[in-house]
C-alpha cells in the first residue's frame, strides 16, 4: 500500500514538473499579459482617452450688441452676441477634444440649447477638432442653459468650475441621448469626469 502511494505521488510530482505544465503556465501567462494590456489599451485610450492633448484655443471675444458686426449669433438682454466659436471653446474646456469616433465610426455630437432663446447649436468632433454642424441626425448629448448662465460661465476665470457648479445647481441641464455603451465608445467619459 505504501508502494501504491509512492508511485502515485511520483506521478504528481512528475506532472507539475513536467515541460507540458510549464508551457501550459506560460502560455497562460502570456494570454493574461495580453488580456490585461488589451484592457489597458481599450481603457485608456477608447473609453477615457486619457492621453490626449488638450488643443489651446484662443479664448474669443464676446461681442456687445453696439458691434458692427452682429452676424448670426443670439443676441441677449445682457447686450452680447453668442456665436458657435465661443461654445466651441468652452466644449474645449470640458474635455469635448477627447471625443472620438466609435469602433462602427459614429461621430459624436454634442448639443448646446440656449433655453431662453430657443437657439440650438450641434457640433460633432473629429480627431481632437469640435466643429459646428448645421444639421445631425441624433445628438449623444445636449447641454442646456440660459443666456445668462452662459455668459458667466465664459466670463468666468475657472469656467470649468463654473460650469460644474451650474450643474450641480441645476442652472446647466445635461441630457444623455445616446445609450451609455455609445458614449463609452466615444470617449464622453473624459467629459463626464470633467463635469462631476
Amino acid at each position: 500500500m505504501e508502494k501504491e502511494e509512492e508511485v502515485h505521488s511520483d506521478k504528481e510530482k512528475s506532472f507539475f514538473h513536467s515541460r507540458l505544465f510549464r508551457v501550459s503556465l506560460i502560455i497562460l501567462g502570456i494570454i493574461v499579459l495580453v488580456f490585461i494590456l488589451g484592457a489597458g489599451y481599450f481603457y485608456f485610450f477608447v473609453i477615457s482617452s486619457t492621453f490626449v492633448s488638450k488643443p489651446e484655443l484662443v479664448k474669443p471675444v464676446l461681442a456687445s450688441v453696439n458691434s458692427s458686426e452682429l452676424g448670426n449669433g443670439t443676441v441677449g438682454e445682457n447686450s452680447y452676441v453668442i456665436r458657435a466659436e465661443h461654445l466651441i471653446f468652452l466644449l474645449n474646456e470640458i474635455g469635448a477634444y477627447k471625443l472620438h469616433n466609435s469602433p462602427n465610426g459614429d461621430v459624436p455630437l454634442l448639443k448646446v440649447k440656449i433655453s431662453d432663446f430657443n437657439k440650438e447649436y450641434l457640433f460633432s468632433v473629429s480627431d481632437g477638432k469640435i466643429n459646428e454642424k448645421k444639421s445631425a441626425n441624433a445628438p449623444d448629448l445636449a447641454i442646456s442653459l440660459k443666456q445668462e448662465e452662459l455668459i458667466k460661465v465664459y466670463n468666468s476665470d475657472n469656467s470649468n468650475a463654473r460650469l460644474k457648479e451650474g450643474v450641480i445647481s441645476g442652472a446647466i441641464d445635461i441630457e444623455i441621448l445616446a445609450d451609455e455603451t455609445a458614449l463609452a465608445f466615444k470617449g464622453y467619459k473624459a467629459v463626464y469626469d470633467s463635469l462631476s
